[in-house]
């Protein structure tokens, strides 16, 4: 991997010197706003659902592939991408997004 590696807290928990750390080393805290919940849930149209109902522009979405065979997330993120992109929707990495001063 080439691009510069941005940091996503774990379970999105910001901890009282997290920030200042961060920006010591000239990072960024990532998080997201709309969650797939495919941690609970492998029903690809919950993950779905839960997305969908959340998203907006700018969104960051979260999706885990994780190291066990995920098939309700490959489903749902399938379903997400074809559904934002016809309504117009397009996408980036968060790297992208820091390289074009959008974050």
């Amino acid at each position: 991997y080439t691009e510069e590696i941005v940091f996503r807290p774990p379970y999105g928990k910001k901890l009282f010197s997290l920030p200042w750390v961060l920006s010591q080393m000239s990072k960024k805290t990532i998080t997201w706003d709309a969650e797939s919940n495919d941690t609970q849930t492998q029903d690809a149209e919950t993950l779905v659902r839960n997305v969908m109902t959340r998203v907006q522009p700018g969104s960051i979405l979260l999706f885990h592939d994780g190291a066990d065979s995920k098939p309700g997330t490959l489903q749902a993120v399938e379903k997400v991408i074809q559904s934002l992109t016809a309504q117009g929707f397009s996408f980036a990495t968060v790297n992208e997004l820091i390289k074009d001063g959008l974050m």
